[in-house]
């Protein structure tokens, strides 16, 4: 009887990870249909997995034409999420993780958004861009449209 419960746990755990996992990737495939409905064209970018993001989710990135990029993070639970986005500065500009500080240069005022666990940033002035990703995933955290 025992045995029969710790394999039922076990197979519990396994089936909650993979959801979250499933829940990430099927928020990511939403907000690419959601741009794509809006009338921007999104090339979807394959991104090495060097380790040297400021971010620590799974590292994802949508191209827009030739010079705009929407960098997609997707992360395993809400702990890690969250501990990234206490890391930002107000301003978007710097990430302190508490053992490392890092200072971002962007070209332009970054644009961060979060949905479940997935952080959204875009760093563009395309006023269309931003319309869509805040009908997407509503009004930035940080990068907050005037």
């Amino acid at each position: 009887m025992k045995k029969a419960i710790f394999i039922s746990l076990i197979l519990g755990v396994v089936l909650l990870i993979g959801c979250v996992k499933d829940t990430s990737n099927k928020l990511y495939d939403e907000l690419v249909a959601g741009l794509e409905k809006d009338g921007l064209a999104v090339e979807k970018e394959k991104v090495e997995d060097t380790g040297g993001g400021f971010l620590k989710g799974e590292e994802k990135r949508l191209k827009l034409g030739e010079d705009e990029f929407i960098y997609v993070y997707l992360y395993k639970n809400d702990e890690a999420m969250s501990k990234d986005i206490e890391g930002l500065s107000p301003d978007g500009f710097s990430y302190d993780n508490g053992e490392s500080e890092i200072a971002v240069e962007w070209r332009y005022q970054p644009h961060y958004y979060e949905q479940e666990n997935m952080i959204v940033i875009y760093v563009g002035q395309n006023q269309k861009t931003l319309d869509s990703l805040e009908r997407i995933l509503g009004a930035p955290f940080i990068g907050v449209m005037e």
